[in-house]
C-alpha cells in the first residue's frame, strides 16, 4: 500500500477519518473500548439512545487515528500543541445499525522537513451518523477524473426522523430512458457512494408507449429485493396522477398505496406524496385516508406536490383542527430558470415550517450544459428544453461554466448547490439515466455568498 504524503492533501479536501457501527449490546460499553480517548455515554444518555461524545478540533478521538501506513501517522502540527477538546451532544437518536463517522476537512498541509514520510496537516472534524458506511481514502486527483466525487453528508429531513442524503435520486427515468440494467447500475453507484434517498411515483412511466405506470416502482422494488437493503434506503412515492388510479379520494389512496407497496416489494413507504391537488375530493377525506395509512404502519410520513399555497394552507389547518397527520414537506418545480416558487409557495412553507424538495432541479437537463447554441442533442427530453434555449438561458450557462471551472466540478453540481442554499430547500431531486450522468450530480459543493449573488 502506498503511503500518502501531506502533499497529497489540499485545503478544502473532505474525507472520512473512520467509523463505528452501533450495536445495541455495546452502546453503554462504547466509552470503555476506546480509552484513553473515549466517547462518553452515560447511562441516562444510553437509555435515551442519545450519543454524547468528545470531538477534537484536530482529530476525532475514539473512532480511529488518521493512519497513513502502519507506523506513519498524519499528525496535528506540533507547534499548535495538543488538540483542544470540546463536549458535543449528538442531537439525534443513535440506533443499532447506525454508523458514526468522523469527517475531516483539510485546512492546511505541508511536508515535514525532518521526516519526509510524515506530513503535518491541520484540519477540523465533525461527527456524522451514516448507515452502513465504510472507510474512504483521501481524494485522489487526476486529469482523467477532474470532478471530485465527494461522499454525502446525511441530514435529517425536517419534521421527520428520516436521515437522508443531500441528493434525492429521481426515479422518473427508470424504465423510460434508463433500462433495467442501467437503472440498477445507477442505483448501486448512488447507494455505494453515500446516497440513500430515492424518489418515484406510481405514474412513472405511463407516458411511454406500451407502459401503464408503475414501471419505475417495479424496477426499484426488484433492485431493492436483490440487494436486501430496504432498511438503509429512504423511498418516497406518490399518488393521484396514475391514469388508472387518479385523484385523492380515500378509496383511491388506499388502493394505490397497496399497489405501490406491492411493486416496491416493501411493507411501508417512507414518504407518501399527494402528487397533485384534487379539488373534487374534500380535503378532510383525503387527510383521513392518509392518516389511516400512517396508523396502519404502511406509511411513515405524508407530503404534498404541486399544491397552490392557499390549498396547502387549508390542508395544514384542517390537519391541525382534526388532529390528523400533516404534510411534512412539498415537492415542486424549482430551479435556476424556474423561480415562480419563490413568490407563489415559499412564503407558505416558511410560515408553516415546511421544507421543499424541488424536482426538475436541472431544468430537464438544460443546466447540465449539454445543450449549447448551434448543437443538436438526441434525447427524449430535448423538446422540453426549447423554452430555455434563448439569451437568458445561454447567459446562465456562462455563469455556471465560470463557477464549475473555479470549483473544478460539473455544471450540474453547481446548479444543485444553488438549490441547496435556497431558503426552505432541504434536498434537491435529480435523475440520471447512466453512470456518467450520476457522477455529475453526486459532488457536494458549497457556494459562497458572493457566488450565490451571481444568480440574483
Amino acid at each position: 500500500m502506498k503511503i500518502r504524503y501531506a502533499e497529497d492533501y489540499q485545503a478544502g479536501d473532505i474525507f472520512e477519518l473512520g467509523s463505528y457501527e452501533v450495536n445495541q449490546e455495546e452502546i453503554i460499553e462504547f466509552s470503555r473500548k476506546y480509552d484513553p480517548f473515549p466517547f462518553h455515554i452515560d447511562e441516562k444518555a444510553a437509555q435515551e439512545t442519545v450519543f454524547k461524545g468528545i470531538i477534537s478540533s484536530g482529530w476525532l478521538t475514539g473512532l480511529i487515528w488518521l493512519r497513513m501506513m502502519h507506523e506513519s501517522f498524519l499528525c496535528h502540527e506540533t507547534t499548535l500543541g495538543s488538540p483542544g477538546h470540546e463536549e458535543m451532544l449528538w442531537p439525534k437518536p443513535v440506533r443499532p445499525g447506525d454508523r458514526l463517522t468522523g469527517v475531516a476537512e483539510i485546512k492546511e498541509s505541508k511536508v515535514s522537513k525532518s521526516k519526509p514520510d510524515l506530513g503535518f496537516v491541520r484540519y477540523t472534524s465533525t461527527l456524522q451518523n451514516r448507515m452502513a458506511r465504510r472507510f474512504s481514502s483521501p481524494p485522489v486527483r487526476s486529469s482523467s477524473n477532474p470532478v471530485p466525487q465527494v461522499r454525502s453528508n446525511m441530514i435529517t429531513l425536517p419534521n421527520s426522523e428520516l436521515h437522508v442524503s443531500p441528493l434525492c435520486l429521481g426515479g422518473n427515468v427508470f424504465g423510460w430512458s434508463a433500462d433495467v440494467n442501467n437503472s440498477e447500475q445507477v442505483l448501486d453507484h448512488f447507494v455505494g457512494n453515500g446516497g440513500n434517498f430515492i424518489d418515484t411515483a406510481d405514474m412513472y412511466s405511463q407516458w411511454v408507449e406500451g407502459h401503464s405506470g408503475g414501471e419505475s416502482e417495479s424496477i426499484i422494488g426488484n433492485w431493492k429485493k436483490k440487494r436486501g437493503n430496504r432498511n438503509s434506503v429512504v423511498i418516497k412515492t406518490k399518488v393521484a396522477k396514475l391514469n388508472s388510479r387518479p385523484g385523492l379520494s380515500p378509496e383511491n389512496i388506499i388502493a394505490a398505496c397497496d399497489d405501490s407497496l406491492n411493486r416496491l416489494q416493501t411493507d411501508y413507504i417512507d414518504v407518501y406524496y399527494a402528487h397533485e391537488d384534487d379539488p373534487d375530493t374534500p380535503i378532510e377525506a383525503t387527510l383521513e385516508a392518509f392518516n389511516s395509512l400512517i396508523q396502519s404502519g404502511k406509511v411513515r410520513y405524508i407530503a404534498a406536490s404541486n399544491f397552490s399555497a392557499p390549498r396547502l394552507q387549508q390542508s395544514l389547518e384542517i390537519s391541525e383542527r382534526l388532529g390528523y397527520v400533516r404534510y411534512i414537506a412539498c415537492q415542486d418545480h424549482y430551479n435556476l430558470l424556474e423561480r415562480d416558487f419563490e413568490d407563489s409557495l415559499k412564503p407558505a412553507l416558511e410560515q408553516n415550517g415546511l421544507s421543499e424538495l424541488p424536482y426538475f432541479g436541472l431544468a430537464k437537463g438544460f443546466l447540465t450544459g449539454k445543450y449549447r447554441p448551434g448543437t443538436s442533442i438526441e434525447s427524449v427530453r430535448a423538446s422540453g428544453v426549447t423554452a430555455y434555449q434563448n439569451e437568458r438561458g445561454w447567459a446562465l450557462l456562462g455563469k455556471l461554466d465560470e463557477l464549475a471551472q473555479e470549483h473544478q466540478t460539473s455544471l450540474s453540481a453547481i446548479s444543485l448547490a444553488w438549490l441547496r442554499a435556497q431558503p426552505t430547500v432541504a434536498v434537491p431531486i435529480a435523475s440520471a439515466r447512466n453512470l456518467d450522468q450520476l457522477k455529475e450530480i453526486m459532488p457536494l459543493i458549497t457556494l459562497t455568498e458572493e457566488e450565490l449573488g451571481r444568480f440574483s
